[in-house]
């Protein structure tokens, strides 16, 4: 990648600190050897790069005489930054999904008939200027973010650059659908003892929503108490499951379309979208039980907070699923009283007989 464009990577992930979606998402795509996605820059002109950032766009486009990018050189998950022309860059956006024509009088007839309004094309001087193209890419656009005005360097005169293609496809295992084993359990059940000692007998990158939420408590000042981490958590929640789960992902060196362990579900809905997220992949979830005695014994060693009782703890909204409804969902159960060294074989034989029947 040129200087410039690596700066500029740089700079733009530090523009969205604070920003779930964005944070985590960025952490994947600007990854030079490991991404999955493109990286755009596209130089846009008014009204249309404020139409996009206040929402009323939806749909890019791109009209040529001649085969150039963007044409058949971007992908559902590509990220573009939105540059004024002749300006800095003001904004940032995902591609939902993009369509390529070559253009005769059916496809200019489908264009002007499905994209008009989402192209905020109604002024007839908008296809007159492009009459005479042969080659046409639309883009429609989400989680379009705008961004503190970033000076940007470039200086030749394309209306599209791509910064950053993906990395090397990946091996011919990848393509096999492998699996992201996703662990839960009850408090003192031992699921991240147990999450962890899996990846390493697996070799598997991990992840942990305790971890990220401690993270994010950190940078805030706060301190790691549970009552702070669950209060923590409930604000993420209410900023959107795919932010939270986007930020959980990016936390470690993790590529999409390898095996993953991620530690810590603690609801349906993360369930739910971190399957979304992670597809092709396959993801299962392990649920640790444990009885009470065995639980109450890890938490008076433990020495759980005198202004603590465990009925209101798992009372709060981040743990209310967890001892209901996820029991329920999971793939596989194991028995959280036995020996550790037990219960990671029995894990680890499970896996490997899922993915050996695939």
């Amino acid at each position: 990648m040129p200087s410039w464009h690596a700066r500029l990577a740089v700079a733009v992930q530090a523009a969205v600190q604070g920003d779930l979606f964005w944070e985590g998402y960025l952490r994947q795509v600007a990854a030079p050897h490991t991404a999955r996605w493109s990286l755009h820059l596209a130089i846009l002109v008014e009204p249309y790069l404020q139409f996009i950032l206040e929402g009323r766009k939806t749909v890019e486009s791109r009209f040529a005489v001649r085969r150039c990018a963007p044409y058949e050189c971007v992908q559902r998950g590509d990220v573009v930054l939105l540059k004024r022309s002749g300006g800095p860059i003001v904004g940032l956006c995902e591609i939902a999904d993009a369509w390529f024509y070559r253009l005769d009088p059916r496809s200019w007839s489908t264009i002007r008939q499905e994209f008009t309004q989402a192209l905020c094309a109604q002024d007839p001087a908008f296809w007159q200027t492009r009459q005479h193209a042969s080659f046409a890419t639309l883009m429609r656009l989400q989680h379009v973010r705008p961004l503190t005005p970033l000076p940007c360097a470039k200086r030749d005169r394309r209306g599209w650059v791509i910064l950053q293609r993906p990395a090397a496809p990946l091996p011919l295992w990848s393509a096999q659908k492998p699996l992201v084993l996703a662990s839960a359990g009850r408090i003192s059940s031992g699921k991240s003892t147990l999450s962890t000692h899996v990846a390493s007998a697996l070799g598997w990158p991990q992840v942990s929503f305790g971890d990220y939420v401690r993270q994010v408590a950190q940078r805030r000042g706060l301190d790691d108490s549970r009552a702070v981490l669950q209060e923590v958590g409930a604000t993420l929640i209410a900023q959107g499951w795919e932010g939270f789960c986007h930020a959980v992902l990016g936390q470690g060196a993790w590529v999409p379309g390898q095996p993953l362990i991620v530690e810590g579900i603690r609801h349906a809905e993360a369930l739910a979208v971190l399957r979304q997220l992670v597809a092709p992949s396959e993801l299962r979830l392990v649920f640790i039980a444990v009885n009470e005695p065995t639980r109450a014994a890890r938490l008076g060693q433990r020495g759980m907070p005198e202004r603590e009782t465990l009925p209101g703890v798992e009372a709060h909204s981040t743990e209310a699923q967890v001892g209901t409804v996820l029991p329920g969902m999971a793939d596989f159960t194991v028995d959280g009283t036995r020996p550790l060294e037990e219960l990671l074989q029995d894990i680890v034989r499970w896996v490997q007989q899922h993915t050996a029947t695939r």
